[in-house]
C-alpha cells in the first residue's frame, strides 16, 4: 500500500530532524520524488516540496542561532535551488553517471554546492569577488 501524503511528511520530517547534514545522493528516491514540485501544482506554498524545505529552512537558521530567515526574492531563490538539486540528483540517479554529494540542507552554501554538483571543483576567484556570498 502506498504511504499517504501524510506519512510522507511525518517521515521527511523525521529524516531533516535526525540527520540535517544528509547529503542529496542519501535521500531516498522515493522522498525526492515526493518533493518535486509537480507540473500542476496549484498552490507552491501548500506542495511537499515547499512545506519540507520550510521546514528544514527553519531548523537550519534555529541551529546555527539566525534571527531572521530569507523572505521575498531571496526565500524563492533558496526554493528554486533546493527543487532544481532534487531534481536533478532524482533524474540523475536513473542515469549511468556519478552524481556528487552535496549537503542538501546546507542553505548559506547553495551556489557552492550546486557549482560542485556540476562539476566544478572549485570555484575561481573570479565568482568569489561577484558572488552575493560571503567570501
Amino acid at each position: 500500500m502506498a504511504a499517504t501524503h501524510e506519512k510522507l511528511l511525518a517521515r521527511s520530517f523525521r529524516l531533516i530532524e535526525e540527520r540535517p547534514d544528509i547529503t542529496n545522493r542519501e535521500v531516498p528516491s522515493y522522498l525526492l520524488r515526493f518533493w518535486k514540485l509537480k507540473r500542476n501544482t496549484r498552490s507552491i506554498e501548500q506542495s511537499a516540496g515547499y512545506i519540507v524545505f520550510r521546514h528544514a529552512l527553519q531548523l537550519y537558521y534555529q541551529d546555527r542561532n539566525k534571527a531572521q530567515e530569507p523572505e521575498g526574492e531571496a526565500l524563492w531563490d533558496l526554493f528554486g535551488v533546493f527543487q532544481f538539486i532534487i531534481r536533478f540528483t532524482d533524474e540523475g540517479k536513473l542515469l549511468p553517471v556519478n552524481i556528487r554529494s552535496i549537503r542538501l540542507f546546507d542553505f548559506d552554501h547553495y551556489d557552492e554546492n550546486v557549482l560542485y554538483l556540476l562539476g566544478f571543483d572549485g570555484i575561481p576567484a573570479s565568482y568569489r569577488s561577484h558572488s552575493p556570498l560571503p567570501s
